[in-house]
Protein backbone atom coordinates (compact mmCIF):
# COMPACT_ATOMS: atom_id res chain seq x y z
CA UNK A 1 0.00 0.00 0.00
CA UNK A 2 3.03 2.29 0.42
CA UNK A 3 3.39 3.38 -3.24
CA UNK A 4 -0.20 2.66 -4.26
CA UNK A 5 -2.93 5.17 -5.02
CA UNK A 6 -6.46 4.58 -3.75
CA UNK A 7 -9.63 6.17 -5.12
CA UNK A 8 -12.40 6.82 -2.59
CA UNK A 9 -15.86 7.78 -3.83
CA UNK A 10 -19.31 8.16 -2.36
CA UNK A 11 -22.20 10.54 -1.91
CA UNK A 12 -21.86 13.93 -0.30
CA UNK A 13 -21.38 13.72 3.50
CA UNK A 14 -21.13 9.91 3.35
CA UNK A 15 -18.07 9.73 5.62
CA UNK A 16 -15.31 9.67 3.01
CA UNK A 17 -12.86 11.92 4.88
CA UNK A 18 -13.32 10.10 8.19
CA UNK A 19 -12.88 6.79 6.38
CA UNK A 20 -9.63 7.99 4.80
CA UNK A 21 -8.36 9.28 8.16
CA UNK A 22 -9.03 5.96 9.89
CA UNK A 23 -8.09 3.60 7.05
CA UNK A 24 -4.97 5.37 5.81
CA UNK A 25 -3.86 7.10 9.02
CA UNK A 26 -3.90 10.55 7.43
CA UNK A 27 -4.41 13.58 9.62
CA UNK A 28 -6.78 16.34 8.45
CA UNK A 29 -3.74 18.52 7.61
CA UNK A 30 -2.71 15.86 5.05
CA UNK A 31 -6.07 15.87 3.25
CA UNK A 32 -5.99 18.81 0.89
CA UNK A 33 -8.52 20.41 -1.43
CA UNK A 34 -6.72 20.14 -4.75
CA UNK A 35 -3.14 19.72 -3.48
CA UNK A 36 -1.09 16.88 -4.97
CA UNK A 37 0.32 15.45 -1.71
CA UNK A 38 -1.10 13.14 0.95
CA UNK A 39 -4.74 12.83 -0.03
CA UNK A 40 -6.59 15.00 -2.50
CA UNK A 41 -10.17 15.78 -1.53
CA UNK A 42 -12.57 16.95 -4.19
CA UNK A 43 -11.71 15.43 -7.58
CA UNK A 44 -15.23 16.47 -8.61
CA UNK A 45 -14.50 20.12 -7.65
CA UNK A 46 -11.11 20.04 -9.38
CA UNK A 47 -12.79 18.79 -12.57
CA UNK A 48 -15.44 21.51 -12.32
CA UNK A 49 -12.74 24.17 -12.07
CA UNK A 50 -10.88 22.67 -15.06
CA UNK A 51 -14.11 22.54 -17.06
CA UNK A 52 -14.79 26.21 -16.27
CA UNK A 53 -11.27 27.09 -17.44
CA UNK A 54 -11.67 25.11 -20.67
CA UNK A 55 -8.60 23.04 -19.75
CA UNK A 56 -7.76 19.59 -21.10
CA UNK A 57 -9.50 17.74 -18.26
CA UNK A 58 -8.33 14.29 -19.32
CA UNK A 59 -4.65 15.30 -19.41
CA UNK A 60 -4.83 17.12 -16.08
CA UNK A 61 -6.56 14.20 -14.36
CA UNK A 62 -3.92 11.79 -15.70
CA UNK A 63 -1.28 14.17 -14.32
CA UNK A 64 -2.98 14.02 -10.92
CA UNK A 65 -3.41 10.24 -10.77
CA UNK A 66 0.24 9.68 -11.71
CA UNK A 67 1.63 12.40 -9.39
CA UNK A 68 2.36 10.09 -6.47
CA UNK A 69 -0.66 11.16 -4.43
CA UNK A 70 -1.74 8.39 -2.03
CA UNK A 71 -5.52 8.89 -1.97
CA UNK A 72 -7.98 10.70 -4.24
CA UNK A 73 -11.42 11.43 -2.82
CA UNK A 74 -14.42 12.40 -4.93
CA UNK A 75 -18.13 12.88 -4.51
CA UNK A 76 -20.10 10.53 -6.70
CA UNK A 77 -21.54 12.55 -9.57
CA UNK A 78 -24.10 11.46 -12.12
CA UNK A 79 -26.66 9.45 -10.18
CA UNK A 80 -29.32 12.15 -10.17
CA UNK A 81 -31.41 13.96 -12.74
CA UNK A 82 -29.59 15.05 -15.90
CA UNK A 83 -29.08 18.82 -15.59
CA UNK A 84 -30.81 21.11 -18.10
CA UNK A 85 -27.79 23.43 -18.13
CA UNK A 86 -25.22 22.57 -20.84
CA UNK A 87 -22.21 23.41 -18.65
CA UNK A 88 -23.50 21.28 -15.78
CA UNK A 89 -23.96 18.31 -18.18
CA UNK A 90 -20.43 18.77 -19.55
CA UNK A 91 -19.00 18.97 -16.02
CA UNK A 92 -20.92 15.86 -15.00
CA UNK A 93 -19.60 13.98 -18.04
CA UNK A 94 -16.05 15.15 -17.29
CA UNK A 95 -16.39 14.17 -13.61
CA UNK A 96 -17.57 10.70 -14.61
CA UNK A 97 -14.64 10.27 -17.00
CA UNK A 98 -12.23 11.53 -14.31
CA UNK A 99 -13.57 8.99 -11.82
CA UNK A 100 -13.08 6.23 -14.38
CA UNK A 101 -9.49 7.36 -14.95
CA UNK A 102 -8.81 7.48 -11.21
CA UNK A 103 -10.30 4.00 -10.81
CA UNK A 104 -8.21 2.66 -13.70
CA UNK A 105 -4.94 3.90 -12.17
CA UNK A 106 -5.87 3.06 -8.57
CA UNK A 107 -4.63 0.03 -6.70
CA UNK A 108 -7.97 0.03 -4.88
CA UNK A 109 -11.35 1.69 -5.35
CA UNK A 110 -13.59 2.09 -2.31
CA UNK A 111 -17.14 3.42 -2.22
CA UNK A 112 -18.12 4.85 1.16
CA UNK A 113 -21.75 4.59 2.23
CA UNK A 114 -22.82 5.62 5.76
CA UNK A 115 -19.16 5.71 6.77
CA UNK A 116 -18.58 2.12 5.66
CA UNK A 117 -16.10 1.43 2.90
CA UNK A 118 -17.10 -1.11 0.27
CA UNK A 119 -14.18 -2.26 -1.86
CA UNK A 120 -14.98 -2.24 -5.58
CA UNK A 121 -11.46 -2.98 -6.81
Amino acid sequence: MEDSMYFITGGRCSGKRDYVRSRFGLEPKNIFDGDFSGAVYGLHSYVKRLTEEGADVSARVKELVTSGVKVIISDEVGCGIVPADEFERRWRDNAGAASQTAAEYAEGVIRVVCGIGVRLK
